[in-house]
């Protein structure tokens, strides 16, 4: 993605060029096709283009345009035709996407957010009214971090960039809460004072006054009643292919990551059609696959090859040789918010591949397990039938959901009422689960209410559309906290028009007779092979997992020992330990992938310390 920035001075002081030299110094690999900075007395913006579209390299940024207004925009419009045709001239298809927004903005103002379709984050500075916006996507696949203090705002597409001028920050525990769990909330920031621009939404700044709007938000309302499955699943099918389509427009080759999953082998093969009928901007997509056959849940490797012979063409592949470590424990580079990254020599790789290929842009399956409704629980069906007092309805269901999973029907049936009531009751039944992390912060920030299904969203919602709140939300916290890359990644499945779609067809569309994302693996029969669209496993890394704890025991042990983390009221030491102790045995314990969380962030906890980025002292 490409860099933008900038400082502004309230009281009119004039900005040191210095500063942002500093910031542009930190992201030269994220943005390496040059450098633009833009200074008028007391503000001062900064541009660092990737260009990855054949428009983009005809770009000038920050561009000026009506009323002295400044604009950056780090994004991809996928509604280009349609834009120009609405706005008429001065654009035409030559048109790059920056003029485009910013002639959408001279006619319709802020108003004019809610008809950018793409990935994007964007900042405009308007002087005559001293003002400042700040926006981004509906689900914020483009990042955007703001620091506002006496004096003064910067902002940045690079967390890290923010960092470097704003040293000795202290801690956001309502952060590190989400963290834990699943994801942060994705305004949040590790650290008091930065945030984030909220996804499907815009941040007004007038003289150091700041305002939050939104310009999209979910509705809770279902919308896509068809009179028959055949017209749900054409729908999604020429709403997926318009995904991929719109992802395809490329100046650069294009690699795509293939698992052998579902979603990953539905981008890459709905690609090829799109390719064969001359639909896309580039003639073909390359692929990359991994593997690692010592990992005893690999199956990865028996998928993956099914569709390189299926689309007539093999991809780039790596095997891992699990000799490295799953996570990194005391991190190389200097990363702005926890986590145990991407297993080192599956990074390596990777990036052999992308330098090789020359490939800027990579194809993501990620989001359509969530989308798609790979981690509903069906129980909600349930609960929403008895919302509604559909007695007759809840029979049939119970009776289904219990033949699908064999269990009892009256325990199914107890679930389904618990998942019927209003967050507030059902978090007085929460049970620890977490051990490794203080009690005390745990009830304060409601830790274990975070882990419930359905949990956001106003009471007299459906549970299902409290899922579907939950499932975005925490969607936007995973894409705003995503590290920085140096490639852009792009991600069909988080395509706003198939989004909104997928969130207003009804449940049981996703889900039945047992089977999970019911609807995409009907709407892609023929389009996926048949192997990969009744694939109901997935590869794990839990070997290569306990293996790197073995591995290092001594010294994690040592860490966990003197925790910074429970230092500051946040961890467990004696709960991590039995965690990790449990775990060396080979036996995994409740929430793994907390668990890790909380060990990571121990880890990083000590890094940001060393670097003297976060006090851990009292406030």
């Amino acid at each position: 993605m490409s860099v933008q920035a900038g400082v502004w001075n309230f009281d009119g002081r004039p900005v040191d060029r210095r500063v942002l030299g500093k910031v542009a110094a930190e992201t030269v690999r994220y943005g390496p096709d040059g450098e633009q900075i833009y200074i008028s007395d007391s503000i001062g913006i900064l541009y660092r283009p990737l260009y990855t579209t054949p428009e983009s390299c005809f770009e000038r940024q920050p561009l000026v345009f009506s009323n002295e207004r400044v604009l950056t925009w780090d994004g991809r419009l996928d509604n280009r035709e349609e834009l120009i045709s609405r706005l008429g001239q001065p654009l035409s298809l030559s048109s790059t996407d920056v003029e485009i927004v910013a002639t959408a903005y001279e006619r319709w103002h802020s108003g004019c957010l809610a008809y950018l379709l793409g990935d994007w984050a964007l900042a405009i500075w308007s002087p005559k009214e001293r003002e400042l916006l700040l926006a981004r996507d509906y689900v914020g696949s483009r990042p955007l971090f703001h620091y506002l203090r006496a004096g003064q705002l910067s902002w940045s597409s690079h967390l890290e960039a923010l960092l470097q001028l704003n040293g000795d920050l202290s801690l956001c525990e309502e952060f590190i809460a989400g963290y834990l769990t699943f994801q942060p909330d994705a305004h949040l920031t590790p650290f008091r004072g930065i945030e984030a621009v909220p996804p499907g939404g815009f941040v007004q700044i007038t003289s150091g006054r700041i305002s939050h709007q939104k310009y999209w938000d979910f509705s809770g309302n279902r919308g896509e009643d068809y009179k028959t499955d055949a017209e749900y699943e054409e729908q999604f099918r020429t709403l997926f292919a318009q995904a991929v389509r719109r992802r395809l427009r490329s100046s650069t080759p294009i690699l795509a990551e293939l698992s052998g999953g579902l979603d990953s082998s539905a981008v890459v093969c709905m690609a090829d059609s799109l390719c064969a009928e001359n639909a896309g901007y580039i003639k073909s997509v390359d692929t990359f696959s991994f593997f690692d056959l010592a990992e005893p849940d690999e199956e990865d490797v028996l998928f993956f090859p099914i569709v390189e012979q299926f689309r007539g063409k093999a991809g780039y592949r790596a095997e891992l040789k699990a000799t490295g470590d799953s996570f990194t424990l005391t991190p190389t580079n200097f990363s702005a918010v926890p986590g145990s990254g991407v297993r080192p020599e599956l990074s390596a790789a990777k990036m052999n591949v992308v330098n090789h290929g020359g490939y800027r842009v990579i194809l993501s399956g990620n989001g359509g397990d969530q989308l798609l409704g790979e981690g509903l629980d069906p129980r909600i069906m349930l609960a929403d039938s008895l919302v509604r007092l559909r007695f007759r309805e809840f029979g049939k269901r119970l009776i289904d959901l219990s033949l699908a999973t064999r269990r009892p029907a009256i325990q199914l049936a107890l679930d389904g009422v618990v998942h019927a009531l209003p967050t507030s009751l059902r978090e007085l039944g929460c049970k620890t689960t977490m051990p490794w992390i203080n009690t005390a912060f745990a009830r304060k920030y409601r830790v274990e209410a975070r882990l419930l299904a359905g949990a956001l969203g106003p009471w007299n919602w459906l549970p299902s559309a409290r899922e579907k709140v939950q499932m975005l939300s925490r969607l936007r916290g995973e894409r705003t906290h995503t590290p920085p890359s140096s490639v852009e990644v792009r991600y069909p499945f988080l395509d706003r028009q198939l989004f909104e779609f997928v969130l207003a067809v009804p449940v049981s569309q996703l889900f039945r007779h047992g089977q999970r994302r019911s609807l995409a693996r009907r709407a892609l029969s023929g389009v996926v092979p048949k192997e990969v669209l009744s694939r109901h496993t997935k590869s794990g890394t839990g070997r290569c997992t306990i293996l790197t704890i073995s591995k290092h025991w001594e010294e994690i042990v040592s860490v966990v020992d003197s925790s910074f983390g429970a230092e500051v009221g946040i961890l467990n030491k004696n709960g991590l330990i039995d965690a990790m102790c449990s775990l060396r045995k080979g036996r995994v314990p409740d929430r793994i992938g907390q668990f890790l969380r909380a060990l990571s962030f121990e880890f990083w906890l000590r890094d940001m310390a060393s670097r003297r980025v976060v006090s851990i002292g009292n406030d």
